[in-house]
């Protein structure tokens, strides 16, 4: 059947129902019945890092994600637990306390702020334009 077909076999009550004519007809064959499969879970991924005391010393640590617990310390310092799926976001947070956050965990996030300081350290020592 094609579209002239389709579109001539509905009734004119049909056709005032239907907002896209006979696309609409010609292409109601391809409309799926059954929805796709949910996607996977995505990985949780452990979180563990510390804020020095510049950061966490007046006790109000941002927590950024889900399931953070804080543990404060005598010397101003906070230990930070939480959960995240994704880890670049996690990097993208976490740069923000620069030289003030260590990341003990997981070895993926802290490979990702190892290779992120020394590209930026590098970007320091190497061609400074600033002393020209």
């Amino acid at each position: 059947m094609n579209a002239l077909t389709a579109w001539s076999s509905l009734s004119s009550s049909e056709r005032r129902r239907s907002r896209k004519g006979f696309r609409y007809a010609a292409q109601s064959h391809y409309l799926h019945t059954t929805l796709p499969p949910l996607a996977p879970p995505r990985p949780v991924f452990r979180l563990h890092y510390t804020l020095d005391a510049v950061v966490a010393r007046q006790r109000d640590v941002a927590l950024w994600f889900p399931q953070s617990s804080v543990t404060f310390h005598a010397d101003g310092s906070a230990d930070v637990s939480a959960e995240t799926h994704d880890l670049w976001q996690a990097r993208q947070i976490l740069v923000r306390y620069r030289e003030h956050c260590i990341v003990h965990e997981p070895p993926e996030l802290v490979t990702m702020m190892r290779e992120a300081s020394l590209a930026m350290a590098a970007r320091y020592t190497h061609n400074d334009r600033s002393e020209s």
